[in-house]
């Protein structure tokens, strides 16, 4: 797509020897936690489209993720979403759509563990396939 790409980084990343500790960050993806992130290098009202990834921390996106949404609206913009998920990642999109009201949503993909080999190509035919 030739795209612009950020990765949304928190200001104090997770210690990684608590990568193990999945019950905690399943806890704060549950509670709603926002932690701070780092500001983006573009704005995203710039762009006429915004894709969107998040992994499924249970059931739900990861908290870095709900930090961007708060931090920069979506209301009004075309937007595309997709997560990874262990299993089927349809309890998490659904949420992931809710969180975005008021935008158009033109696309959405669900990456899971039971096609893993089959991400990657995948992914870049959804990409290459939306449209806005």
């Amino acid at each position: 797509m030739n795209a612009d790409v950020e990765v949304i980084e928190m200001v104090e990343p997770y210690p990684e020897d608590e990568k193990p500790h999945y019950l905690k960050f399943g806890f704060e993806a549950m509670a709603g936690s926002k932690p701070p992130i780092k500001p983006l290098k573009a704005n995203p009202a710039d762009y006429d489209l915004v894709i969107i990834g998040s992994p499924t921390w249970n059931w739900r996106i990861t908290p870095p993720v709900l930090s961007f949404l708060h931090k920069y609206p979506m209301k009004g913009k075309k937007i595309a979403l997709y997560v990874s998920a262990g299993g089927d990642g349809i309890k998490c999109m659904g949420r992931f759509r809710k969180k975005v009201k008021g935008s158009e949503i033109v696309g959405t993909y669900i990456a899971s563990d039971s096609k893993a080999t089959e991400i990657p190509e995948q992914l870049t035919k959804w990409v290459t396939e939306l449209t806005f």
